[in-house]
């Protein structure tokens, strides 16, 4: 399948009837929903469907809240176990209202070398047990590859957490890869593509994340797409981030709402070296 056809969605943090009708309007026909566990459980969650659902916006994900309280890596077992219980709560409350792919932290940082290995065997055991839980909605559950010093910033620990149990797959976020890491797009998608069900696509300068808007950094997007397209990717174009001045770079353009549609077309024209 084409990008072209890829649904073209936008990571939100918002669900209200108007600005999921702006959405649409711009040809924006999904979302992934991403908020913090405070505001996850305060949500509406049955007006949030219905909101939706008049707007003619697909829910395509929902990313589990990250942070301290869902570390399913954490090394003290207490809390490896309360962070799964709260990934489970969030879990039923969107799978409540038809959401079937969930976007999941494999860890929180920063991780000391010391812990990295009882920090790998912890998130395991809680993918397995949650890959469970999630399986129980017909859903499944994606692990996100993360940089620095997180779990899944490189291949070989991306198939380790993803060893855990079958039925996980990998939502691939194509600004997670830095250089320190040695693992470029081409050896992810070479390595993985199989099981990316879904993307956050965003642009940086293969240093540290940055979340600039599609073809405002360094990838190389012709390549990318390429091999996405080549693996048999079909899952959404989700925006993530770029859509307001960066927090620090100031100066790198960001783009609008109306104008995603339009850089997804476009998204093969831009070859890298923007920032």
């Amino acid at each position: 399948m084409k990008h072209t056809e890829w649904t073209t969605a936008i990571s939100s943090t918002r669900n209200d009837y108007k600005y999921l009708c702006e959405l649409k309007e711009n040809g924006i026909d999904g979302i992934e929903y991403s908020v913090s566990a405070q505001r996850a459980k305060e949500c509406d969650w049955a007006r949030f469907k219905r909101n939706a659902d008049d707007a003619n916006v697909a829910l395509l994900s929902y990313h589990i809240p990250f942070g301290e309280l869902t570390d399913i890596s954490s090394p003290d077992e207490e809390n490896r176990k309360n962070a799964c219980e709260e990934v489970k709560y969030f879990v039923s409350c969107a799978a409540g209202i038809g959401i079937k792919r969930f976007v999941l932290h494999p860890s929180y940082e920063p991780i000391a070398d010391s812990d990295r290995e009882v920090c790998m065997a912890q998130a395991k055991r809680s993918l397995a047990e949650l890959a469970e839980f999630v399986a129980e909605y017909d859903s499944v559950l994606c692990v996100e590859n993360l940089p620095r010093s997180c779990l899944g910033h490189n291949i070989a620990e991306m198939k380790e957490l993803l060893s855990a149990d079958a039925r996980l797959r990998v939502c691939f976020d194509v600004n997670h890869l830095l250089l320190e890491f040695g693992c470029s797009h081409r050896d992810f998608v070479s390595s993985l593509g199989d099981m990316i069900v879904t993307c956050h696509m965003s642009d940086y300068d293969f240093v540290d994340e940055k979340h600039y808007f599609c073809g405002n950094g360094l990838i190389n997007w012709d390549e990318l797409i390429g091999l996405l397209e080549d693996c048999g990717y079909c899952g959404p174009f989700i925006f993530e981030g770029g859509f307001a001045p960066h927090r620090v770079n100031k100066d790198v353009p960001y783009g609008s709402i109306a104008t995603a549609k339009e850089r997804q077309m476009r998204i093969r024209e831009f070859k890298g070296g923007a920032v």
